[in-house]
């Protein structure tokens, strides 16, 4: 089954297998791009492409992603 994505933007909320949810606050923008890159490296390129996620920025720098889940 295709892996589609909801519109609207989870707080670090990834759905692998199973609701797996990582909440992380960094300290500055470029933490939080690398923190991601190796995140997304490592556990979501396989599945999920880049088009399908938006990364904004709130408060104190927090990732949000569009929470994908299986259709």
């Amino acid at each position: 089954m295709p892996i589609g994505g909801l519109e609207a933007p989870f707080l670090l909320c990834f759905l692998m297998d199973r609701k797996l949810n990582f909440k992380v606050m960094c300290k500055s923008l470029t933490d939080l791009q690398m923190l991601f890159c190796d995140f997304y490296q490592e556990f979501l390129a396989d599945w999920l492409p880049l088009s399908k996620m938006v990364i904004t920025m709130k408060d104190a720098v927090y990732l949000r992603v569009i929470r994908c889940v299986y259709a």
